[in-house]
């Protein structure tokens, strides 16, 4: 299973880099690969987060 979450850029004078917003668990990541989402696998068994989609590279 996947976490999806949407990302939109900032660029502000703060420079952070985007703003994130959980958007959907999914098991199939596929309509995701692009641009401006990032996707992390969930462990089923400890529930945490692995970062394998960042929103700026896919």
């Amino acid at each position: 299973m996947y976490l999806i979450v949407k990302c939109k850029e900032l660029n502000d004078q703060w420079e952070c880099d985007a703003s994130r917003e959980p958007l959907r668990i999914v098991i199939d990541y596929n309509p995701y690969k692009k641009y401006g989402y990032e996707v992390y696998k969930i462990d089923r068994k400890t529930g945490n987060l692995t970062l394998i989609q960042e929103y700026d590279e896919y």
